[in-house]
């Protein structure tokens, strides 16, 4: 178990439940009835088991039970209540974790998750703050910065630090390790694509097959329409449909080319008149 300099256990490492340490029960706790709020955990009572928190925008005190089923917590409504002080012979039970601020109950900014530091070790900063590392975490560290073994926690701070502020001079074009980088994620999308029947294009090409395939549509509409104008207008030269009905043979045709265009097929041409029967003369404006 994680102990603290003076030898006492971790309040978060000590087991609430079976399968459920103070760490879970935090965690829960900042994710459900204090999500919203600004509530933190004072006290935490197994008999009964209940959160006594403070509200920190009005300093009201308010009383939680929870539940565990196996790794489940479960909180039911939430009671304010009032601090009562009474001699100190009369037994007062006493917490299971007891937390004197909102900035050591809260280890992380309100309806965020109190992060588990079982198996960690702490590294304090001015200020007070606490930062939790594991010692396999603090090992990478040390390593990827260069440090020895034997730097302090504030060394290994300030490493970090100018690490993170240190200006990016490389060139993401001619970097070769970010070109590597490109490559290897390019490559494993490509692998997963295939595998599901796509294929992965670049998106200027994506969007110029975009736009010639829009463009094809177009054509092929008016190359159809046409054909449908045409097929219709045949039919009414042959004497097959009059021409009143043109718009009803269109829409039909464009519903069911096929099949419309066997009917029109099949009609007997000349049944209806499409010019003056009785002689083949000219008329001329004098006459």
């Amino acid at each position: 178990m994680p102990v603290s300099k003076d030898g006492s256990p971790h309040a978060s490492a000590v087991v609430v439940a079976a399968s459920v340490t103070v760490a879970d029960l935090q965690s829960s706790f900042y994710n459900g009835p204090a999500a919203d709020s600004w509530w933190w955990i004072e006290d935490i009572f197994l008999e009964p088991p209940e959160v006594v928190a403070i509200n920190d925008e009005d300093g009201t005190l308010h009383r939680v039970p929870f539940a565990v089923e196996g790794e489940e917590v479960t909180w039911g409504e939430s009671q304010e209540v009032k601090r009562e002080y009474v001699a100190a012979s009369s037994g007062l039970r006493k917490p299971l974790a007891h937390w004197d601020s909102k900035e050591t109950s809260r280890a992380a900014a309100p309806g965020t998750s109190v992060s588990d530091t079982s198996g960690t070790e702490t590294s304090e900063t001015e200020g007070g703050s606490t930062v939790a590392f594991t010692d396999e975490q603090i090992k990478e560290l040390r390593e990827a910065l260069d440090l020895p073994e034997t730097a302090t926690d504030q060394e290994l701070f300030d490493a970090l630090l100018e690490k993170a502020t240190a200006p990016d001079t490389s060139d993401p074009e001619t970097d070769p390790a970010t070109d590597t980088g490109v490559a290897a994620s390019i490559s494993k999308l490509t692998e997963v694509a295939k595998a599901n029947g796509l294929v992965l294009v670049e998106a200027s090409g994506y969007e110029q097959t975009r736009t010639m395939a829009a463009r094809g549509a177009q054509a092929l509409d008016r190359q159809e329409s046409a054909d449908r104008e045409k097929l219709v207008s045949e039919a009414i030269h042959a004497g097959k449909i009059p021409t009143a009905r043109k718009s009803h043979w269109l829409k039909a045709l464009e519903a069911d080319p096929e099949g419309v265009a066997a009917s029109l097929a099949a009609l007997e041409p000349g049944l209806i008149p499409v010019s003056e029967v009785g002689h083949g003369v000219n008329a001329s404006a004098e006459t």
